[in-house]
């Protein structure tokens, strides 16, 4: 999240009022310019609220520039007035208050810059940037000349003075790296220029919302990842610790390559995690297969591995390894010939519905719990007349055996 200047900027002098500006992670800021006749101290408040101060520095023919800063969980309800509360006399202020949204909390700024020869009729501000914050600029002077700045600093936020000083203040969002500031015009010899940072809420690495709306996927979905911070560029994602491939990739969505089932069960909840290219990884989302459209699953529960009465009864028996419970049986919702098939019994059996004496075929996959990585479903296809399995022959891996031949 970046850094932004919320509203409107308000010039500020002993006792302005002004209402800070809704957003998140705020900080109402000061930053002012300040001519004064004895060596002073300074404890500027806002609604009674104290400033921390982020950047107290001193020029030549005593000016100095102040900017301080008010967090989120301190910054007063309604228009607050400010006050500089100087320990002494001071000859002149100009300064301006403004609300800053997306500030981390903790680590606020990255401290202040001083300009390497305070003072100079040219002074430069040799600023160290950080991406997405916002650096704050502040010259002031004694002298009633009009400032003009560097272009880059393109947000002024006060241009102001009086007889005896000038004070100009301007933001610049950053980016890593070297950045400068320097008046063109309207500059003093007896001035200082300086800045202060303020850093942006601290990435917290990729957060994903959903996949495929609901969470739940079938073999062949192209799900649609959604989320925050996955940033621009592609990171990698998994399910189940299985690397899942992508077509696009952006800070706030993924379009996945087309889902394969590998290894995974039905109706199972599996983690889904989002790892971005700077091998943050986040939270795991739970994500379910569920069966595919034209399709049935059950979850056995004391299969049926024997013959009984010396026929197959059961899509279980030879299966290799044998049908435990808790191992799933997947099957088309029709036969070959266009007949219903019922599992739901859930012990390996079947029921096809109007079928009589006539042979019917089908496909099906049992998936062992247990079984080898890789290996977890096979697959066989099974010939049935008058309701009893006339050829099956299951076994791992997951191939089709074909078996064909009728028993009569």
């Amino acid at each position: 999240m970046a850094v932004a200047i919320v509203g409107t900027p308000l010039a500020v002098n002993d006792g302005t009022s002004y209402p800070a500006e809704a957003g998140s992670d705020r900080v109402v800021a000061i930053s002012i310019g300040i001519e004064e006749f004895n060596a002073v101290t300074f404890a500027p408040t806002y609604g009674g609220v104290a400033f921390v101060q982020g950047a107290l520095l001193a020029g030549t023919d005593k000016s100095y520039l102040y900017i301080g800063y008010i967090l989120e969980a301190n910054i007063p309800a309604g228009s607050q007035a400010f006050a500089l509360n100087p320990s002494g006399l001071v000859d002149a202020t100009d300064g301006v208050i403004y609300t800053l949204s997306g500030v981390d909390q903790t680590t606020v700024g990255t401290g202040a810059t001083l300009d390497s020869s305070p003072g100079s009729a040219t002074p430069v501000l040799n600023l160290t940037g950080v991406a997405d914050g916002v650096a704050i600029a502040l010259y002031e002077h004694e002298n009633t000349n009009t400032i003009t700045a560097d272009a880059a600093w393109t947000d002024r936020l006060l241009n102001a003075g009086g007889a005896v000083h000038r004070t100009y203040c301007a933001s610049k969002t950053t980016t890593a790296g070297a950045d400068t500031l320097e008046p063109s015009t309207g500059v003093a010899v007896e001035g200082v220029l300086g800045s202060y940072v303020f850093n942006p809420v601290a990435a917290s690495g990729p957060v994903i919302t959903d996949v495929n709306t609901t969470e739940t996927v079938q073999v062949g979905d192209t799900p649609i990842v959604t989320g925050t911070s996955f940033l621009a560029t592609g990171g990698t994602q998994s399910w189940n610790g299985v690397s899942v491939g992508f077509s696009s990739w952006a800070d706030t969505s993924i379009t996945s390559s087309a889902i394969t089932r590998g290894d995974l069960a039905y109706d199972t909840n599996y983690d889904w995690v989002v790892t971005d290219n700077l091998a943050v990884a986040s939270s795991p989302l739970s994500v379910q297969l569920a069966i595919e459209t034209g399709y049935q699953f059950v979850t056995l529960s004391s299969p049926i591995i024997a013959l009984v009465g010396g026929v197959r009864t059961s899509l279980c028996y030879g299966a290799v390894p044998d049908c435990v419970t808790g191992d799933q049986l997947r099957v088309p919702l029709l036969t070959d010939q266009g007949k219903a098939i019922d599992i739901s019994a859930a012990d390996g059996t079947f029921v096809i519905t109007d079928a009589g004496n006539t042979e019917q075929t089908f496909s099906f996959e049992i998936w062992d719990a247990d079984g080898p990585t890789g290996e977890k479903w096979s697959e066989s296809t099974a010939v049935v007349i008058n309701g009893v399995i006339v050829s099956n022959g299951l076994v791992r891996p997951l191939v089709s055996s074909m078996v064909r031949s009728l028993i009569h």
